[in-house]
């Protein structure tokens, strides 16, 4: 009985220091000292630790404190997948997810990956994260079986043999429910938009936009903008300015687009040309820094705005779009 409890008690000290040590690692993480946070992380890693193995994975993967390895992160993550750690699940689902990164690549958040992707391979690893709860692999295997997955990239000829995962919009609703109740802010964003309910989808809009998601904030934005009266609420120019700005100062340039578009009609905020020109040239140019594959050009709203404009009036609506996209929106006066 003495060595048993005497055992119990190394691994318990032992596990403290483990726990102790990645807490270490992670607070330098979020500090920005990749470094140290490398130094406390790895050798955690090295033990067996998931979850800092998943941490050292992300390190490799992003280049934070070592050279960028993406062989490297996915070892990591093989190895704490295996052991069970859902992140690292959910990780891998997202190497092997042509959809996931086609999606990043458009944005200009990543490089267009030339690593093998794999619908089956990334569908295994996001069931095995989501049958643990992890929310967002939920949230990715219901848009999965929203729209089918298969493996050829042929559009207009697939046969049924193509389909290794069907469409199933009961599926679908299941996984997105599980995520949104667990959750996560995009399923909440997508039940708001599927909601025959308006006050139901409301309720799922503001829950989103309560975690600080944008695309939510966007859409309460919407709900009481004067524009579109289906939503059956009263309309609040000045509520829908206040969600339009959330997102807007997050980069969301739909909303800087919609800022705009108040402050040039004078809708829940003072009449201000200059202001309206400022976001919608923040709109254009976040286009243009997160879509670097978008062809498309400018609002017609916002070349006749500028043609009203005096040159002074534009150079200095300009100057005020640079300092609030350098400030990172926190200088948008």
């Amino acid at each position: 009985m003495k060595r048993i409890l005497s055992r119990l008690t190394s691994a318990l000290k032992s596990t403290d220091i483990n726990a102790i040590a990645f807490v270490r690692g992670l607070r330098a993480f979020e500090a920005g000292d990749f470094t140290t946070a490398m130094n406390e992380l790895r050798p955690l890693a090295e033990k067996g630790y998931t979850r800092a193995q998943v941490r050292v994975g992300v390190m490799h993967d992003t280049g934070q404190g070592v050279p960028r390895n993406v062989a490297e992160a996915e070892r990591w993550f093989h190895l704490a997948a295996k052991d069970g750690n859902a992140d690292a699940q959910c990780k891998l689902g997202q190497k092997y997810d042509p959809e996931y990164y086609a999606i990043r690549w458009l944005n200009g958040i990543s490089q267009k990956s030339v690593e093998e992707r794999d619908y089956k391979v990334a569908e295994r690893w996001y069931r095995l994260a989501a049958e643990q709860g992890h929310p967002w692999a939920q949230f990715r295997l219901g848009l999965m079986y929203f729209s089918g997955w298969r493996n050829s990239d042929e559009v207009f000829f697939e046969t049924d043999e193509d389909w290794f995962l069907e469409p199933n919009e009961k599926e679908a609703r299941r996984w997105i429910n599980l995520a949104a109740k667990n959750g996560n802010p995009d399923a909440q964003c997508i039940l708001g938009n599927l909601e025959d309910d308006r006050r139901k989808a409301i309720q799922w809009f503001r829950l989103a936009a309560s975690q600080n998601y944008a695309p939510a904030q966007h859409e309460m934005g919407i709900v009481y903008s004067p524009d579109l009266p289906f939503w059956h609420v009263e309309r609040d120019t000045v509520e829908a300015a206040r969600w339009f700005r959330l997102a807007a100062e997050q980069g969301h340039e739909e909303s800087q687009w919609e800022l705009a578009k108040l402050y040039l009609k004078g809708d829940g905020v003072p009449k201000d040309k200059i202001l309206a020109y400022m976001w919608g040239y923040i709109s254009h140019e976040t286009i243009k820094k997160t879509q670097p594959h978008y062809s498309g050009g400018s609002e017609p709203e916002f070349e006749k705005l500028e043609n009203e404009m005096t040159a002074e009036e534009i150079a200095s609506a300009r100057a005020r779009a640079q300092t609030c996209i350098s400030s990172n929106f926190k200088v948008c006066n």
